[in-house]
Formats: structure tokens, sequence, C-alpha cells
């Protein structure tokens, strides 16, 4: 066996080293891509979509109430900078 034959050989087992090293995991992710997909693909449930509807209406409601919240705080701060505390009436006490 010459020089270049063993030279041949050694080129040949290191590309079909690199081949499978590289084209196994390749070859694996490929076939989970396609075969799997459907499961990732699927709608969501329809008791999802109605528990999102009423987690957004509940959010909205939450969020009348901090304005409702805020136009109070402004008010009652807009009285107090102006000195018209007198004109507020007194809550009564505990019963």
């Amino acid at each position: 066996m010459s020089n270049s034959d063993l030279l041949n050989l050694i080129q040949a087992a290191v590309v079909s080293v690199l081949a499978l090293g590289i084209g196994l995991p390749l070859g694996r992710a490929l076939v989970r891509r396609i075969a799997e997909p459907k499961a990732a693909r699927l709608p969501a449930a329809p008791v999802d979509n109605d528990r999102l509807d009423r987690m957004e209406r509940a959010i909205e409601a939450i969020a009348v109430e901090v304005e409702r919240i805020a136009e109070s705080q402004r008010f009652m701060t807009r009285l107090l900078a102006e000195g018209e505390t007198e004109r507020i009436p007194s809550l009564p006490g505990p019963r």
C-alpha cells in the first residue's frame, strides 16, 4: 500500500466520522421537527378562551375602579390645596 492510498483511506475515515457525527443529530432533529409540530399547532381549548375572556372583563373592571380611586384622590387633593376643608362634611363616628 502506497502513501497516497493510506492518505486516501485516512481522509475517507475522517469524512465518514464527521458525516456521522454531524448527520445523525441533524437527522434526528429533522425527524422530530417533522413528526411533532402537530401537537404544537393545536388551537387553544375553548375553556381557555372562556377563562381569558373572564380575566379580561375582570381586569377592565379593576381598571375602572382604579380610575375612580385616582379621580377621588385628585378631587381631595384639589380641595385641600384650595383650603376649602371647612366645606367637607365630617364623617359620622363609629356606631
